[in-house]
């Protein structure tokens, strides 16, 4: 809320426990079902007045984002420190080559054109970038390798294929 604060956050450990009572045949059974989990947890330190502010949990974090600038604050501070390699800014000629890709098979999502989604493109033109880039947190080497992670269904198969073909394309950039 325009109030300078400095934050740390950190997560700990919590077991989150569910009981479930149900009868089997001529008995009483509770199952005992346990989770344990990582929960964030955010310490905030107004630099005007020197009150700390702990943000515990989801709650506690969906308070603490929803305080006015808060979310951009951080969103900056961390693009800052780790500035992306990627600019969801698709060069013209890697747009044009993954527009031309299209799945033997023929098939498509209903409504959609064959071919790449543009969450697809942005993905394969990630990688193609990371694969071509010098890393400056690598000592200004390029990796020789990278992870496309992703749901199942999203069509990792046709984005490891459209940076294939990307590479042999641009892979001397």
């Amino acid at each position: 809320d325009g109030q300078p604060m400095v934050i740390k956050g950190t997560t700990k450990r919590v077991v989150v426990e569910r009981v479930e009572r149900f009868r089997d045949g001529d008995k009483d059974v509770v199952e005992i079902h346990r989770l344990e989990r990582s929960s964030p947890l955010v310490t905030a330190i107004n630099e005007a007045t020197g009150e700390i502010t702990a943000f515990e949990g989801d709650a506690g974090l969906a308070t603490l984002m929803g305080s006015a600038g808060t979310a951009q604050a951080l969103l900056d501070a961390v693009e800052a420190a780790a500035p992306p390699r990627y600019a969801m800014q698709l060069d013209p000629a890697v747009a044009a080559c993954l527009d031309t890709l299209i799945s033997v098979s023929g098939r498509h999502l209903p409504g959609y054109a064959p071919g790449l989604l543009a969450m697809q493109k942005h993905a394969a033109a990630a990688m193609l970038t990371m694969l071509t880039t010098p890393d400056p947190g690598w000592g200004g080497a390029i990796p020789n390798g990278g992870v496309l992670a992703a749901e199942m269904g999203c069509g990792k198969t046709g984005m490891g294929a459209a940076v294939v073909e990307l590479l042999r394309l641009f892979g001397d950039r």
